[in-house]
């Protein structure tokens, strides 16, 4: 095992004399720690610009299925009143029997129900079943 020797700064005094201070590694100096945060930064400047497609896209896939569970809902509603004529089937027709409660698009757009013929749709044009 090898002893490492201690580091030794000189100084020269006021009068003159020449001392020899031992300097201690007391750990990161000022610029290292700043480069060290800088490249942090940039890197989760990069992971945000790529999560936020991903966040999109997964309320887009929320809203989906809120619209496949109400096209769900509407069928069983239409089975159980074969005699329905009348234009739209409303939320309120569906909730509480059929749904437990009504579905919230996370992008904050409104679902409309529709008649018996058409599917479900959400207010944003992006969140609509392929």
């Amino acid at each position: 095992m090898e002893i490492k020797k201690p580091r030794f700064v000189r100084v020269r005094l006021a009068n003159g004399d020449m001392i020899e201070i031992v300097r201690k590694n007391r750990g990161f100096t000022l610029v290292e720690v700043m480069i060290v945060v800088t490249v942090m930064a940039l890197l989760i400047s990069i992971i945000i610009m790529h999560l936020k497609p991903m966040r999109d896209r997964a309320r887009k896939n929320a809203c989906v299925m809120n619209l496949d569970h109400i096209e769900s809902a509407k069928t069983i509603w239409l089975i159980d009143h074969p005699t329905y004529t009348r234009g739209d089937i409303t939320m309120d027709d569906l909730v509480p029997d059929y749904i437990r409660k009504t579905p919230v698009c996370p992008g904050g757009g409104e679902y409309t129900v529709g008649d018996m013929n058409t599917y479900p749709v959400c207010s944003i044009e992006d969140h609509q079943r392929q």
